[in-house]
């Protein structure tokens, strides 16, 4: 059994946004997610673009892309998975996901900047009401952001580990922007890279009880 890990850095270009869910500066109504003080994707937002991508991959090439999304990802439960009487007890895939961390520019930490987006009424040539968002985002527009993480898995052999690692870059790169306000041209993918590691894991102990 082969343990595999997958170095994995994201090159993005700024803007780029990921909503945290606690309170931003004065002003700010959508502030960047932070883990351990650092700008962050969530592992569980790279699964899920990961899982689309597929799925956008088995769509157009059809057989030619073989790829076993309950397998490596898991079934979707409840209403992720848009039908009724869906499994609701986890169903864990092969893969693991970390978060994927923002690298500080060189040299210098990260300063945030902010980024406002409004609405015009077109009667009154003013702000639609409600329609002002001030947005962070790690660094000023056009600036590319490097984040890593990894994703772990166990193979069988070196052709297995091959195969999923050709799944996983292959998804990665189909992937065009990830965060929030995508729509609005956040957070555009410019490039993947995948660096894979193995490391032979034993075999699971078994007991054995003495011949009598």
């Amino acid at each position: 059994m082969l343990e595999v890990n997958l170095a994995v850095d994201l090159v993005v270009k700024a803007p780029f946004s990921t909503q945290s869910s606690s309170t931003g500066g004065v002003g700010v109504h959508s502030p960047l997610a932070k883990t351990g003080g650092r700008h962050y994707i969530p592992g569980t937002l790279m699964k899920g673009r990961l899982r689309q991508s597929w799925r956008e991959l088995r769509s157009a090439a059809g057989d030619a892309f073989l790829c076993d999304e309950n397998q490596l990802l898991g079934e979707e439960m409840g209403n992720a998975a848009g039908e009724a009487g869906a499994p609701v007890e986890p169903r864990r895939g092969l893969l693991r996901f970390s978060d994927f961390v923002l690298a500080p520019p060189s040299p210098g930490p990260v300063r945030e900047h902010t980024i406002t987006r409004i609405q015009m009424n077109p009667e009154l040539g003013s702000v639609q009401k409600g329609s002002y968002q001030v947005i962070e985002t790690p660094r000023a527009s056009g600036a590319e952001l490097k984040f890593t993480g990894t994703i772990r898995y166990f193979a069988k052999s070196d052709q297995e580990a091959e195969q999923i690692r050709g799944f996983v870059e292959k998804g990665l790169r189909w992937v065009t922007s990830v965060g929030a306000e995508r729509t609005a041209g956040f957070g555009r993918v410019l490039g993947v890279t995948v660096r894979q590691s193995l490391d032979a894991s034993p075999a699971p102990a078994t007991s054995r009880r003495r011949p009598p």
